[in-house]
């Protein structure tokens, strides 16, 4: 009998990094302009480093956890223009999940330089 792992392979949780490497991948990656036709943001794993462009739905996904935790956004999330100037941060991603961590959310505006 076939088993999983022989036709998908062994996959195993990135390390964690550590806030360092966080910060100069946030430095790296958010003033590069977004490529995916749909996307209006960006999406950090605080955990892990994973990171990715949002579509606006995702986005609205994320501003309910934030209300839901009881934390303001001052971002209008119907505003792709707006989002574009802001990305997210989970402590936590889909591909590091970790049930031992609580799950959190940020949101960050970009501090475009001059």
């Amino acid at each position: 009998m076939t088993q999983k792992i022989d036709l998908i392979g062994a996959t195993k949780k990135p390390p964690k990094i550590s806030q360092a490497e966080f910060d100069n991948l946030i430095e790296q990656v958010v003033y590069r302009p977004l490529t995916f036709p749909k996307a209006v943001s960006l999406c950090f794993c605080r955990q892990c480093g994973s990171h990715g462009e949002i579509t606006q739905e995702y986005a609205k996904g994320l501003a309910k956890i934030l209300f839901l935790f009881g934390e303001e956004t001052a971002v209008d999330v119907e505003n792709s223009k707006e989002l574009r100037m802001h990305y997210f941060v989970t402590n936590r991603c889909e591909i590091c999940f970790c049930e031992e961590i609580p799950l959190s959310v940020e949101i960050h505006k970009i501090d475009f330089k001059a």
